[in-house]
Order: C-alpha cells, then structure tokens, then sequence
C-alpha cells in the first residue's frame, strides 16, 4: 500500500467515526479544501447517502441528494454575503448556490483504473461530470471491483440520436479511509 501523506480528518458520523487519510501530496488544493471543511464543520451531521452496497458511498452534501455542496471558498463567499446584508441574526446556513466561488478547479491527481478497484478509497469528482465542479462531495469505495472504472475509463455510449459520446468521469484522490489494524 503507498503511503498518503501525513494529514488525517475524523468525521462523525451515524455509520461510525471515520478517519480519512489525506492525499496532501498527489491532491494538494482538494485535501487543503476537504480538511478546511472539516475545520469548519461543515460535515457536521451530513448524510451518508447514495449508498451501493459492495460498491460505494456518498458523503459531503448537505442536501443529501448530490446537488448540493461548495468548496471552502464557496463557504466563506456565501457567510460572508449574508454577513454584508442581513447581519448575524440568521438562523438558516447561507445559499452557496450564488456563490461564483462555490467549485474548485479540477486540479488533482487523477486516479488509475487499479486504484478506483481498490476499498477504502476516497474520491473527489466533479458533479454532473461537469469539468471544474469538485466541492464537498466524495466518495468512498466499500470493496474491491466496485465499478467505478467501468465509469471512469473507456464507457461510451449511443445517445437517442444514434450519437457516440463519451460517458468518462474524472476520479481525483483524496486520500484512504484508516483502518484498524
């Protein structure tokens, strides 16, 4: 097993504590991004969800569907409009969704189809597939040969038009869930 790096995060959650070995070194800005979140709070009573058995989980949305969710920027952006507008008395989080900063750029090291077949590993993506839209969102792999390669490298399909396109996803590192040994 290669060795992560040095920074580690706890999250809480109803599952268990988890414990994420950071990518520092192959995904700098996304591990700096995830453990300033934490830092934060952010994953503070947020769902697990879009659970597959023997395959993966989702974490990090604070909606719980997949559509919700912004870097750290996006955060401190959307704290502090609300800060300039209405004052501290809020009782709701701010709207991220406004925030030009709310997704980071795709700026990582991209995972092997060898490592996606992996357990325990921790994956940021890009919501939608859309490039540049890495935010809170990760995955984490349950078991070896999940499928997530067969998503990631050489998938294409026919669209209703009879067109090819390709159907690629771009898995960065985050980094490996502990384990006990």
């Amino acid at each position: 097993k290669r060795t992560i790096g040095t920074m580690s995060i706890l999250l809480e959650t109803t599952f268990g504590d988890l414990v994420l070995d950071l990518d520092i070194k192959g995904s700098p800005s996304l591990s700096k991004n995830i453990l300033k979140l934490a830092k934060a709070r952010y994953y503070t009573n947020t769902l697990l969800y879009n659970v597959l058995p023997g395959k993966y989980c989702q974490m990090g949305d604070p909606k719980g569907d997949g559509t919700g969710g912004c870097s750290i920027y996006g955060l401190i952006d959307a704290y502090q409009s609300v800060d300039n507008s209405v004052g501290r008395g809020r009782q709701q989080p701010p709207d991220v969704t406004k925030s030009q900063r709310r997704f980071l750029q795709s700026q990582g090291r991209q995972l092997s189809s060898n490592e996606l077949n992996q357990k325990g590993v921790v994956i940021a993506m890009e919501m939608g597939n859309v490039p540049h839209t890495i935010g809170s969102q990760f995955l984490i792999t349950l078991s070896e040969n999940n499928g997530l390669s067969d998503l990631a490298y050489g998938n294409s399909s026919t669209d209703a038009e009879g067109k090819k396109s390709n159907n690629s996803v771009r898995y960065f590192s985050l980094g490996t869930v502990a384990e006990d040994t």
